[in-house]
């Protein structure tokens, strides 16, 4: 399945998108983009793995 993660720079208002192939890729883009200060777009495709990520963090 392909992902599509979109993201914003809250600073500079920039947009992107990220493609991720894995579920793994996936996990581990929206992770350091996180990290990087970016806002991630919690869409519906997205929800499961950003709970994942929450809860493997938590």
């Amino acid at each position: 399945m392909e992902y599509k993660i979109q993201l914003r720079n809250p600073v500079t208002k920039e947009k992107t998108t990220l493609t991720a192939y894995t579920e793994e890729m996936a996990l581990n883009m929206i992770e350091q983009s996180i990290k990087d200060g970016w806002r991630v777009k919690n869409t519906d495709d997205l929800k499961l793995l950003i709970n994942q990520l929450k809860e493997r963090n938590i």
